[in-house]
């Protein structure tokens, strides 16, 4: 827990000790909740030759976790500490940094890239008659709580970081008020 308690005091100021396990939760939560709900859809759809959704859902939100962490130009080993407590991974610095200059995900134009776990869960909501722009706004949220504490958890939050989170969850809201 002290890891995350200098996080997000990093982050937010001087939070309390409560605010601190509230907020951590909350985001590890909303993450768990998008994974499950992909897996329920994975072990739903009979064909196992296609990529899962799971699988194309945590790519994406480590590319975004990537992108956000690299917009400063500087890559912490915090942030990727952070990406892999939240996503439940295991990758090193090296790989981190292999896989923002292999991808492009550095950037401006992965502002521009939809994600295509998020389109695919929208329209899976929406084609079963769900409240699509609920779960849309859902989604978003979770892209926003992960972006700001990625990008805050090296103790700054400059204008490229701010810029490019900001202009990435205004490309999810544009298409969520496509659906």
């Amino acid at each position: 827990m002290g890891f995350f308690k200098d996080m997000l005091r990093k982050a937010n100021g001087q939070p309390t000790d409560s605010e601190i396990q509230q907020a951590l939760l909350g985001l590890r939560d909303q993450i768990h909740s998008l994974q499950a709900f992909a897996l329920t859809l994975d072990a739903a759809n009979d064909s196992s030759d296609d990529i899962s959704l799971f699988a194309f859902l945590r790519l994406d939100l480590l590319s975004f976790s990537l992108h956000i962490a690299s917009s400063d130009n500087v890559l912490e080993p915090e942030e990727v500490q952070a990406i892999n407590v939240f996503l439940g991974m295991d990758m090193s610095y090296s790989e981190a940094k292999s896989m923002i200059e292999d991808l492009g995900l550095g950037s401006a134009a992965f502002n521009r890239t939809m994600p295509a776990s998020f389109m695919m869960l929208t329209q899976l909501a929406k084609g079963a008659e769900a409240d699509a722009a609920r779960f849309a706004n859902s989604l978003i949220s979770t892209y926003q709580n992960l972006g700001t504490v990625i990008a805050r958890i090296d103790g700054s939050f400059d204008s490229r970081e701010q810029t490019d989170l900001n202009n990435y969850i205004d490309m999810l809201k544009r298409y969520a008020r496509t659906l």
